[in-house]
């Protein structure tokens, strides 16, 4: 099944402020005089215009993950990581802030563990690897990876038991 790498409300509020950028952009040189303020203004726009669209279309927004039976995938724009389900050897949620809540990260590790403990999630997103991707927590993703992991996912309890 394949998942977007970010919430799906997310990437749909971005849609509709480009969308309104380039409706304030047409206004904007419709309706006005051309002058020093509506230039500054529309290279303004234009600059989140373009922002907003690279994030969409080029940037992490744009990547995708895929799991099934044989394993899960991470595509970035211009490389597939993957993993086997018997190659990964910890599943777990990971934040930024150091707070597992709904904006944390699933990720896979297929990295050895060290005497027996887990010892990573020190990645980020532009480190991603074969060995080690993530995808932001949805509960249909936690279902999915259910269905084929049986071992547990590290820090899950933390956001169901809130549920």
């Amino acid at each position: 099944m394949y998942f977007s790498y970010i919430k799906i409300r997310l990437k749909i509020m971005l849609y509709i402020v480009l969308i309104l950028s380039i409706f304030m952009l047409y206004i904007t040189i419709k309706h006005l005089e051309f002058g020093l303020l509506l230039i500054v203004f529309s290279l303004i726009l234009i600059f989140c215009i373009l922002a907003i669209a690279k994030l969409l279309f080029f940037g992490v927004y744009s990547s995708r993950f895929y799991i099934d039976e044989e394993g899960v995938k991470f595509f970035k724009r211009k490389e597939i990581f993957s993993m086997k389900w018997e190659d990964i050897n910890f599943v777990g949620l990971t934040s930024y802030t150091g707070f597992i809540n709904k904006n944390s990260s699933i990720y896979f590790d297929g990295r050895p563990l060290e005497d027996n403990i887990y010892r990573g999630k020190d990645l980020t997103m532009h480190k991603y690897n074969d060995q080690y991707f993530g995808v932001q927590y949805r509960k249909k993703i936690v279902r999915e990876i259910k269905k084929y992991w049986n071992k547990p996912i590290q820090g899950i309890y933390q956001i169901e038991g809130k549920e």
